[in-house]
Parts: structure tokens; C-alpha cells; sequence
């Protein structure tokens, strides 16, 4: 994996932030492989968002792992971060939305 550190100059999103005060930690890069891609497309039916339980839109959108996969099926690879919850410091998590967090670990091994 490569580390990925946090910004040296903390600028906020909002004029109405004067100042960042979190610490920042690192997050790691990895990358999707062929078996993930094939796992993840063999699960769509699971997922929320393709299943239309959820939709997802809008300028802050951040995309699913399985909207990459499927948005971006030319890819070879996709990017996953790995990062660190500010409030549990010693679990690491994979960065996935948070609705596939706990489905993806029991159906999708």
C-alpha cells in the first residue's frame, strides 16, 4: 500500500472555518484486483444503490466501489483507501459506504 499523508497547509471547505485543529493521519492507497472486480459485479443485486433502495447524486457525491466497477468497467483497477477512524486509532477500515460496511463482509467473501 502507499501512505497518503494529510495536507501540510490545512485549508478549509467553508469562509466560515477559521481554523483546523484536527490532527491528520495518514490514509493508505491500494487497488482493486480482477477477483474484487468479479465479486463485486457478481453482488450487484445486494447493493443499494443498484438495487434503488438509495440514490446517489449531487456535487459531493463520492462513488461506490461497485458504481466505479460498473461506471468505469474499462478500468483494470480501481483506487481503495485505507484509512483510520479519529475515534478507534488502532482498527484501520477500508473506506467503503457505509450501507456496504457490514453486507459486503458477510455475503460478498
Amino acid at each position: 500500500m502507499e501512505k497518503e499523508r494529510g495536507d501540510e497547509k490545512k485549508i478549509p471547505f467553508s469562509f466560515m472555518t477559521e481554523k483546523i485543529d484536527i490532527e491528520q493521519v495518514p490514509c493508505y492507497l491500494t487497488y482493486t484486483t480482477e477477483k474484487t472486480k468479479e465479486i463485486i459485479e457478481k453482488n450487484l443485486h445486494r447493493s443499494p444503490l443498484y438495487t434503488g433502495v438509495i440514490e446517489s447524486v449531487g456535487a459531493r457525491y463520492c462513488p461506490s466501489i461497485e458504481d466505479k466497477v460498473v461506471k468505469f468497467s474499462d478500468k483494470e483497477k480501481q483506487e481503495i483507501l485505507m484509512s483510520y477512524r479519529l475515534a478507534f486509532r488502532k482498527k484501520g477500515f477500508v473506506n467503503w459506504p457505509a450501507h456496504l460496511q457490514t453486507g459486503r463482509k458477510h455475503y460478498c467473501r
